[in-house]
């Protein structure tokens, strides 16, 4: 049953939703008894799929609050992808890398979990990933290419997690921190990994891991990120699995035009940080001035204190005055 009758009982369901279907005319649907019928729906219900039941009616999909692979599939439509979905990750971004390098991966691999107990960012900083109120995910593409300029890469996510997020969450003011963060007024929501894995033999890229960690509805967060970051809308009621699917979706779609920089304009007139005073740690130096601009290779451009204007390809904003 695992491997037949479930399964296609699922995709019909999930095609569905909200939908009474007789028992009796799924059995005949999928030409199996209602018995059958009975026990596939019990066991689709204790994986965390929500499906009423009612004598005279017979069945109702309601959705789910579970991230599900099939479900997420299913609204992937006709984006093919390698899809690997966890209760718990140490890390999608560290459990992405090993399955890459097994080269046995030849569309897009995603990995994604509720939950992530190592989860980090940008200088291998811990990222807070609580169960239930996020979605963490890592887009794993084999045989990636690079762009020439790697800050269109990053900038490009960004403008195209946002985009999607907007449309679910319309009414939230999304800004962008260069160069990898998302912003709801001062408080971050969101934040993009980029990594690389190259072949140290044929010096070559061999894959690419795009890391998405977004705190959707979350409240609670430990002292030290109090004040720091903050959930989109903690009171939403949002699909994690269409989101995803959404996600993936915009990125894989908006990846071969990333190097031309068309969105850079878009990103420009929602930054949290041009025309104000920064500061920008690159390596173990420090850097403040002012944040001037972002050129056409997605590189920041600061004013320094002598007037003088310095480019940066990398770094961290590590503070923004107000």
């Amino acid at each position: 049953m695992a491997n037949s009758t479930k399964e296609r009982l699922l995709n019909h369901l999930l095609t569905s939703q909200d939908r009474w279907l007789a028992g009796q005319g799924l059995a005949n649907k999928l030409g199996v008894s209602r018995e059958s019928v009975w026990k596939a729906m019990r066991s689709l219900q204790q994986a965390g799929y929500q499906i009423d039941s009612d004598r005279k009616r017979g069945y109702c999909y309601r959705g789910t609050v579970k991230l599900l692979a099939p479900v997420i599939k299913a609204a992937l439509g006709a984006t093919k992808v390698d899809l690997v979905v966890e209760d718990e990750l140490e890390s999608t971004q560290t459990t992405a890398r090993q399955l890459l390098s097994t080269g046995k991966h030849a569309v897009p691999l995603v990995v994604i979990a509720d939950h992530q107990t190592g989860a980090y960012g940008r200088r291998r900083r811990p990222f807070f990933a609580p169960k239930s109120t996020g979605l963490y995910m890592t887009i794993g593409l084999p045989d990636a290419f690079f762009p020439a300029y790697p800050g269109l890469l990053t900038t490009g996510v960004a403008v195209s997690v946002a985009a999607v997020l907007k449309h679910f969450f319309p009414n939230q003011p999304l800004s962008y921190k260069w160069v990898n963060d998302l912003y709801l007024r001062h408080q971050k929501v969101a934040g993009i990994l980029t990594e690389m894995q190259t072949d140290l033999e044929a010096t070559s890229i061999t894959s690419l891991v795009i890391g998405i960690g977004i705190n959707l509805t979350t409240g609670e967060f430990p002292a030290d990120l109090r004040g720091k970051a903050t959930g989109i809308d903690p009171h939403a009621l949002i699909d994690r699995n269409q989101l995803a699917a959404e996600l993936i979706k915009a990125v894989i779609h908006d990846l071969p035009g990333y190097p031309s920089g068309s969105f850079l304009a878009e990103y420009r007139a929602h930054s949290l940080i041009l025309g104000r005073p920064i500061s920008l740690q690159v390596g173990t130096s420090s850097f403040s001035g002012i944040a001037q601009s972002i050129d056409n290779q997605g590189c920041l451009i600061v004013r320094m204190p002598d007037g003088q204007l310095k480019t940066f390809s990398s770094g961290e904003v590590t503070k923004v005055n107000f």
